[in-house]
């Protein structure tokens, strides 16, 4: 085995400038899967001494490599979750024809034959033939043939269509009307849902169509109204915050490792009452299973700072992620934690919720973007491509894909179904902080702490507008609801508007706090603005 690697080693590096950027990525794959191979044959030592031996030819990947360098048994390899990702999840290169064609003649004429099993076991490598242009260079045009897109959305599910067409109360209203231009949209697209909501969530999508019926069409000459929350008395101590898709919540995370949920409607929070009071309670009476719990709850359960909070799109969860490596799934009608999710090794930086209410996702310092699944508490999919941390997940709106950002300055969008990379977005010269979605799934939007905020067509990867205006980090951007205005939010202590269907792509409006950076700001479905940040004063 490490004569194999040796002698591919010295060839890479003998190879010419020109071919050898393309095979040095291929060290890195082999490199492990050949110490992973070594623990798996219980050869710890031969292994070890592998291991030591070349790690210093990759210093870039050191961080990552101190996840691996712990195995010390063969039953390490099926406890350690970054293993089980490498070694389930298929490594993906890209290599032009030319260096991919001297390579496989370069390993059959040296008859080797393990690093080819390596590669055809574990490794995804795409062969680009012709020249590159500039676009190829920066990764744009690189997935966009192999991998068609499905960017079809649906507003609402179809037993809530369903729900509403066959309901007396909505006959003749102008909700069925809606419903019914829905509808056609769907069959037309052939959309189907493949995972069933529950009556919760239809009820919240219910709800969502009206507020929709009664949004506002925005444009730059009639701008969005504006909410704007201010949490006092936080001594630089709140590290996050998120408002619910309804904007009827707010929640606050700590670096004290406390949530608090705030009510932003006149209602106070409920709660489910307890098992004795249940008990008591006539179940085929109208006798209110709920109580009130006040204007505000504190959720204890993590033990370090909160990094990114997010709510459910029928506000009945909430998900967390925090410096102490987990992420919680809290229950809003208990107001207590469901389930406790372990397998990131380093600080968990974002988490974000499929609108499906069924996958989330998270992202985390140790490189790893994890899709997990409600219903269960081990790893649906580990994603392992980002260079660096990664620092914002987001859900195209179909739940198909996800978006992460790193600190790599990529954007990447990957495959639920199989976890593949599909599309890569190159652009922001630093850290991606936040992303957005537009509601008919063709648009992305992102932020940076480059201060720029981009707008994307997903389907080409492409730079649609940069918007220049920001004077410190984009914290936070938002679409609005069928309407061409963006909104952005900075720690430069404003809210800026946008209009994407302006080419010149000014500013279109911009509004000032006395002392609050903004760490939150999104449209309601009236396409209403809520934002909200700590006072700093």
């Amino acid at each position: 085995m490490e004569d194999s690697f040796i002698k591919l080693k010295s060839w890479v590096e003998d190879s010419l400038d020109l071919f050898k950027n393309d095979l040095l990525s291929l060290l890195y794959p082999i490199y492990l899967h050949i110490y992973l191979d070594l623990v798996a044959q219980d050869e710890i030592e031969l292994a070890n001494n592998f291991f030591d031996t070349y790690k210093v030819e990759f210093p870039d990947k050191i961080e990552e490599l101190r996840s691996f360098e712990s195995l010390n048994s063969k039953q390490h390899l099926h406890e350690n979750a970054l293993v089980i990702g490498f070694r389930t999840n298929k490594y993906m290169l890209i290599m032009g024809r030319y260096a991919y064609d001297l390579l496989i003649n370069f390993l059959e004429e040296n008859n080797l034959i393990y690093i080819l099993k390596i590669m055809n076991q574990y490794m995804e490598i795409k062969a680009q033939s012709g020249p590159r242009t500039e676009e190829k260079k920066m990764g744009i045009d690189a997935f966009t043939d192999s991998f068609p897109l499905d960017l079809n959305t649906s507003l609402v599910s179809i037993e809530c269509e369903e729900s509403i067409l066959s309901s007396e109360q909505y006959k003749y209203d102008h909700l069925e009307t809606y419903v019914l231009q829905l509808k056609k949209q769907r069959e037309s697209k052939k959309i189907e849902s493949k995972i069933k909501p529950t009556p919760s969530q239809i009820k919240s999508q219910i709800d969502k169509l009206k507020d929709l019926c009664k949004r506002v069409s925005l444009n730059k000459n009639y701008l969005p109204s504006i909410c704007c929350y201010t949490v006092q008395n936080t001594y630089e101590g709140m590290t996050c915050s998120e408002i619910s898709p309804d904007s009827t919540l707010l929640a606050c995370g700590y670096n004290d490792s406390y949530i608090d949920i705030h009510s932003l409607s006149k209602n106070q929070l409920r709660k489910l009452k307890n098992s004795s009071e249940l008990s008591k309670i006539d179940i085929k009476g109208k006798d209110d299973k709920m109580v009130d719990a006040g204007e505000v709850v504190r959720l204890i359960g993590h033990s370090g700072p909160i990094y990114s909070i997010k709510f459910s799109s029928s506000n009945k969860f909430l998900i967390s992620g925090s410096a102490d490596g987990t992420i919680r799934l809290w229950s809003l009608d208990l107001f207590k934690t469901i389930c406790v999710y372990k397998a990131h090794t380093f600080p968990v930086w974002t988490v974000d919720f499929a609108p499906n209410d069924f996958f989330f996702a998270s992202g985390s310092a140790d490189r790893q973007t994890i899709v997990w699944c409600t219903k269960s508490n081990k790893p649906e999919r580990l994603i392992l491509n980002a260079l660096s941390d990664v620092t914002v997940t987001k859900f195209h709106p179909n739940s198909n894909y996800l978006f992460t950002g790193s600190s790599d300055h990529k954007i990447r969008m990957f495959s639920i179904e199989t976890a593949q990379m599909v599309r890569s977005f190159v652009g922001h010269s630093d850290t991606i902080t936040c992303l957005d979605t537009s509601h008919c799934g063709k648009y992305l939007v992102s932020g940076s702490k480059d201060k720029a905020v981009i707008l994307w067509d997903i389907d080409s990867a492409k730079i649609l507008s940069k918007y220049i205006g920001h004077e410190s980090t984009v914290y936070s951007v938002s679409f609005s609801f069928f309407s061409p205005i963006i909104c952005s939010s900075s720690a430069d202590n404003s809210v800026r508007l946008w209009d994407k269907s302006d080419s010149s792509n000014n500013c279109t409006g911009v509004y000032y706090t006395k002392n609050t950076p903004i760490h939150c700001a999104k449209f309601g479905y009236r396409n209403i603005i809520s934002c909200v940040g700590p006072f700093m004063g």
